[in-house]
């Protein structure tokens, strides 16, 4: 059983629930490749960059080109820092294996560390949507400005449960 409490709100898109668990592990339930949205984002002065990765989305004019994005994480994560690539946007839908009557829950993050962990996970997932079990990691992170003020957040990470 988690320890968690659950906080509802219902703001005017929908009812929101918020979990907060004093645990940083917990395993989740991941219904197929629907449950990974992978995309990268710039946004700038000119509007929005979006693209798939790897590959211009289906849903943009110039579908399946590829992007331009340099192939290695690394590469991509300096031209963002420096302003001149797009960041992750990943959305992970899952359930909690320990409390499923709670239903879907959405995590949105812009983590590089997530980005790269989805993309080692997505493959894994298969082309239908049959349930695959993972672990969800959220660790405190504490990061101390170039101004040396220390600012701290949360780094999610996922990997496939070892069955």
């Amino acid at each position: 059983m988690l320890d968690l409490s659950l906080d509802t709100s219902s703001p005017s898109s929908g009812v929101v629930h918020e979990i907060d668990t004093h645990r940083t592990e917990f395993p989740i339930v991941l219904d197929g490749p629907q449950s990974l949205s992978l995309g990268m984002v710039m946004r700038g002065r000119s509007g929005m960059q979006i693209c798939g990765a790897t590959h211009v989305p289906e849903a943009a004019a110039l579908a399946g080109v590829p992007c331009g994005c340099p192939l290695t994480w690394g590469e991509r994560r300096a031209l963002s820092r420096a302003g001149r690539g797009p960041k992750p946007a990943i959305a992970v839908r899952f359930r909690l294996v320990e409390e499923p009557a709670l239903g879907n829950f959405d995590l949105l993050s812009s983590s590089w560390a997530l980005m790269e962990d989805a993309h080692v996970v997505a493959p894994a997932l298969g082309t239908k949507g049959s349930p695959t079990t993972a672990v969800l990691r959220v660790d405190q992170l504490a990061v101390t400005t170039a101004d040396g003020v220390e600012v701290i957040g949360r780094r999610p990470s996922i990997q496939l449960s070892r069955r």
